[in-house]
């Protein structure tokens, strides 16, 4: 990447260099390389720009986007963007820019789940506007990162430990792989490292921040309070005809 600016030197325009960044970015997000995606974006929006480029601004949403997969949240231009950037990010992407802000709200436990739904379906209402700009795939990414944060906060809030299988199945992952993969960004993007613990050799997954009274009872333990509740049913059912006769 270049560090320094000399057109006249490289013979090159400011628009050459942000095709160069554009494009290549673009490339590197269709092969998942979200990190090496963001450098090239980085570099796109603090071009020393004096008016408004539409390739800058297309990289700016591209890399407010980026930086919802990566970091579950927008991360902040350096201090050395110029002031047009700065503007346009405030002005020009005002979908992208509610689309953080509304991201911003599911840090918050309490009505995490609505707002992630409310969220869902502002995604869904605007897809003619993603993918105008070409970015329905890299927004397609972030709806389905949404909806397993959703399940995993879900699970969180409620249970201690739950079979492995019941959270795979909740997610939609088939694999130790990719439910290991869901549970380290869940855990990146939320800033909860290590609060979900996946044990092999049990078969199950462990929340560190549910409260251990609403732990899910192994399936042994529900047919056996079933089986009592059934039981008592019935004696009580059978102590009242006994009253009723005599």
């Amino acid at each position: 990447m270049p560090s320094v600016y000399e057109p006249e030197r490289f013979e090159t325009g400011l628009k050459h260099v942000l095709k160069y960044f554009l494009y290549g970015s673009e490339a590197l997000l269709a092969l998942k390389r979200y990190e090496e995606a963001m450098l090239l974006l980085t570099g796109a929006v603090v071009m020393p720009l004096f008016k408004p480029q539409p390739m800058a601004t297309a990289a700016l949403k591209k890399y407010v986007l980026t930086s919802q997969i990566l970091d579950g949240e927008l991360r902040e231009l350096p201090e050395y963007t110029s002031s047009v950037m700065k503007r346009a990010m405030a002005q020009d992407i005002p979908d992208y820019m509610n689309l953080v802000e509304r991201a911003q709200s599911l840090r918050h436990e309490q009505g995490s789940e609505e707002h992630g739904q409310v969220l869902q379906s502002f995604i869904a209402e605007r897809r003619d506007i993603w993918e105008t700009d070409g970015n329905a795939e890299l927004m397609s990414i972030i709806s389905e990162e949404l909806r397993v944060r959703l399940v995993l906060k879900r699970c969180m809030k409620t249970y201690t430990t739950m079979p492995k299988a019941m959270l795979m199945k909740g997610i939609g992952v088939t694999s130790d792989a990719a439910l290991d993969a869901a549970v380290r960004t869940f855990s990146s993007s939320e800033h909860t490292l290590g609060s979900v613990q996946i044990d092999n050799e049990a078969d199950a997954v462990h929340f560190a921040h549910a409260s251990s009274g609403d732990r899910l009872p192994p399936m042994g333990e529900i047919r056996a309070l079933v089986r009592q509740a059934v039981e008592a049913k019935i004696a009580v059912e059978e102590d009242w005809l006994d009253i009723q006769t005599s």
